[in-house]
């Protein structure tokens, strides 16, 4: 942290790694939704043909926006500034963070997935458990090391506390 009159100033790599992981994450569920849906083209794969399908979709698609504006919300009103050693695992259990490590991370998710379900593809619903595994495996665990690296032994308690 750089002081500069009284505000708390992120080194640029701090907050720029964790940022540069996430946007690589969101980078892939986008190619995914882009090669599902030109597969969807090529060979048209259904689901099913239950009429529940679309309405299903549509439900999803809600759940996981609202789920992604309320994770977006929730972080820019109660992102942990100060040193590590000033912050506690409250600072980090706020809005849909007490529930899940990763919200943006399922709401994305949910989204795509009832994308998928709304245009009955089985393309892209594949396609989008694929994406969640690796986001899970790969980005999430990335993105994590970046923030126990910053804030220390408030957020391992807050790791240990908080299921992904």
């Amino acid at each position: 942290m750089v002081t500069q009159r009284g505000k708390h100033i992120c080194e640029p790599n701090e907050s720029l790694l964790v940022h540069a992981v996430l946007a690589h994450s969101y980078l892939v569920y986008f190619a995914g939704i882009v090669v599902g849906l030109f597969v969807d083209i090529v060979f048209g794969w259904r689901i099913s043909s239950l009429y529940v399908l679309p309405i299903l979709g549509f439900v999803f698609l809600l759940s996981g926006s609202l789920i992604v504006l309320w994770a977006q919300k929730t972080s820019r009103k109660t992102s942990p500034g100060g040193n590590s050693g000033s912050l506690s695992i409250e600072d980090f259990l706020h809005g849909p963070y007490r529930f899940t490590r990763a919200p943006t991370q399922l709401g994305l998710f949910l989204l795509i997935l009832g994308f998928g379900l709304f245009l009955n593809s089985l393309s892209v619903v594949g396609l989008t458990i694929i994406i969640y595994a690796v986001s899970l495996s790969v980005f999430i665990p990335r993105e994590e090391k970046r923030l126990l690296a910053k804030y220390g032994d408030p957020y391992m308690a807050y790791l240990k506390k908080v299921r992904l």
